[in-house]
């Protein structure tokens, strides 16, 4: 009989014990209710901690929340916070330039073997461009030279009261445009000189470098891409 007892009370504790047991289940199962997907909710407050419920406020969903298996707490997704335009933007331009840093990267690899190489091709180009201004300036010495001379026969006549011959005042005009021409001419390929020194110093870096993640040839891309 003694036995009975002490079974029967175990049977009674058990039955108390799942009782408690459920009871406890179904106050989290209240607290944090489940999607139909067994899914539940990780975002941040408004005052930076986490939660989890079984919904994200649509205030915070735009920032970003994490979807957990129910049962396992898993996270089973990450959805990314919503970019601004200026981020989106700011994500394309870097891209944009990432792009063109590696094409640029791969012209110069095609192009370039060594150090030496770069320096060979600068000299060549910087050269050439060297040489066009001095003869530019060549011929605007000569052209100047000239107008001086249609000028100054041009003051003779009037002195003397003549009329200012016609084919005269036409070849002062041409000299002036000439000139004009010429110093226009000197000045352009003084830029292209600029221009051939900072894209050879540039590309040398990018060679030597050999990668698109460092800023200088980030820059050096993105201001290429201004011009």
């Amino acid at each position: 009989m003694g036995k009975r007892m002490v079974s029967g009370t175990l049977t009674t504790l058990g039955k108390r014990i799942a009782c408690f047991f459920a009871l406890g289940l179904l106050t989290v199962g209240l607290a944090l209710p489940v999607d139909a997907a067994g899914q539940l909710y990780r975002y941040r407050n408004a005052e930076g901690h986490a939660e989890i419920s079984y919904s994200v406020p649509p205030e915070r969903a735009p920032l970003g929340y994490e979807v957990l298996d129910a049962y396992s707490m898993r996270v089973v997704k990450v959805v990314e916070a919503q970019k601004s335009p200026e981020e989106i933007a700011r994500l394309e331009r870097e891209t944009q330039a990432r792009n063109a840093c590696q094409e640029a990267l791969d012209r110069v690899n095609r192009l370039y073997q060594s150090e030496l190489d770069v320096n060979a091709a600068r000299e060549q180009t910087v050269g050439s461009i060297l040489t066009r201004i001095e003869n530019a300036k060549v011929n605007l010495a000569q052209v100047q030279s000239q107008k001086r001379e249609l000028e100054a026969e041009a003051a003779r006549q009037e002195r003397s009261g003549n009329a200012l011959n016609t084919g005269l005042r036409t070849n002062i005009d041409r000299a002036n445009q000439q000139v004009k021409n010429l110093q226009e001419e000197i000045a352009q390929r003084h830029e292209e000189h600029e221009t051939a020194e900072a894209r050879f110093a540039e590309e040398l870096k990018l060679f030597l470098q050999g990668t698109c993640q460092d800023e200088r040839a980030m820059r050096f891309v993105q201001a290429g891409a201004a011009e």
